[in-house]
């Protein structure tokens, strides 16, 4: 049986890496599993695959789950629907799995080696270096860095122009106005 050796990095400034032999047979979803098992991730946030190129753009996305939209290439978009060996065909063909939206955990993968070996094709170390990250570790990303929100001085809003043009609106007077026909306009 036909089975991919892959290299699966984590986006982190550690050396760090694990290649995972799965059969050609298996799903996206046996794959994902098998990262987050081999980098004891809890699994519990929504994860993508995205086919890339050499310079590691984002290609077409094979998601966790349905999420509804169809692919205009015509290869799967969900995980548990897309096996390994018709999408992954070639050594050095490179695919990203971006794990945790908020956080984005990247993973980059590159496929090492397509091997003949017995078996089921059940996912499998067959190397690992270095110490997984913590997923925990990662901190979200702030979102305000680099957003100028004016220095000191208050900025004139448009409600500043419409006090200036017709009062405020809690100075109307003791009595008030009980409709619009009440004002002078």
């Amino acid at each position: 049986m036909k089975h991919i050796n892959i290299r699966v990095v984590p986006d982190v400034e550690e050396d760090v890496f694990r290649d995972i032999q799965i059969g050609t047979n298996q799903s996206f979803l046996d794959l994902y599993q098998a990262i987050i098992k081999v980098f004891e991730f809890r699994g519990d946030q929504l994860a993508s695959f995205y086919l890339s190129n050499e310079e590691w753009d984002k290609g077409h996305e094979i998601a966790l789950m349905d999420m509804g939209s169809p692919s205009p290439s015509g290869l799967p978009t969900e995980m548990s629907q897309a096996n390994i060996g018709d999408i992954i065909s070639q050594k050095e063909q490179k695919v990203i799995l971006v794990y945790d939206f908020l956080k984005m955990w990247c993973f980059f993968m590159e496929v090492l080696d397509i091997v003949e070996v017995e078996g089921d094709g059940s996912a499998k170390v067959i190397m690992s270096f270095g110490d997984a990250p913590v997923e925990d570790d990662k901190e979200l990303p702030d979102l305000m860095e680099g957003i100028d929100l004016g220095g000191d001085e208050p900025k004139k809003s448009d409600y500043d122009d419409l006090l200036d043009e017709f009062g405020d609106p809690d100075d109307i007077g003791e009595g008030g106005f009980e409709n619009i026909d009440d004002l002078d306009i």
